[in-house]
């Protein structure tokens, strides 16, 4: 016995995976963008939210794809990237024929 420990070699420390392991931080800016096209798709009356959230879908997915594995995230901003160009089109169409009834 070294002392009464018992060495586990299932749990293993920060030092023991070295300095190459580490664990990939979620984009935040994928998040928001999708939070932004839901709520532009949901106030079809606002496309410019939809809008917003799918340039911000755009540069999370850019920056995640740079990020080198660093950043996760990718199915989300694809999620807002969807989503915000339906909201885009929904809204604008709506909006036209709001324009065009009187």
């Amino acid at each position: 016995m070294d002392g009464g420990l018992i060495k586990d070699p299932v749990v293993s420390t920060d030092l023991e995976r070295g300095p190459h392991m580490f664990k990939a931080l979620v984009d935040k800016g994928a998040q928001r963008a999708a939070i932004m096209s839901t709520i532009g798709l949901v106030l079809c009356i606002a496309p410019l939210l939809s809008l917003i959230g799918l340039v911000w879908g755009i540069m999370s997915l850019r920056r995640i794809k740079r990020s080198a594995g660093s950043l996760v995230g990718e199915k989300t901003a694809r999620f807002a990237i969807y989503l915000g160009l339906v909201g885009f089109i929904a809204g604008v169409t709506i909006d036209m024929v709001f324009i065009i009834r009187g």
